[in-house]
């Protein structure tokens, strides 16, 4: 089954506690939609402030990533309600060679 709620919603049910994680990345349905940033400085924002961390799918925390919203950079990125979990699980990610041979794909790794 596909999920077509929004970030924002997606990073809402993650702050008040509903979900423990969300794995986003650049593929979508309908091919002109890129996952860019344009939801992810807010997102961010709510995150950190419900104890959440948003990093790339290397570990690295998003915060200091400039958005570039006219440049249609796009982010594969895991928001997590803790560090632990989501570091966690970005570590996780490399132990898939499926997953492993996408960031490579990708230019992630």
């Amino acid at each position: 089954m596909n999920d077509y709620a929004s970030s924002a919603v997606h990073h809402a049910l993650l702050s008040c506690g509903a979900v423990d994680i969300i794995v986003a990345g650049d593929n979508s349905y309908n091919p002109k939609k890129r996952r860019t940033g344009e939801e992810i400085g807010s997102a961010y924002l709510l995150v950190k402030e419900a104890g959440g961390v948003m990093l790339d799918w290397n570990g690295k925390d998003l915060g200091g990533e400039i958005i570039g919203l006219d440049k249609g950079k796009v982010f594969h990125y895991i928001t997590a309600s803790t560090k632990e979990l989501g570091t966690g699980f970005a570590k996780e990610l490399r132990d898939i060679p499926e997953i492993v041979e996408y960031m490579k794909a990708k230019n992630l790794i």
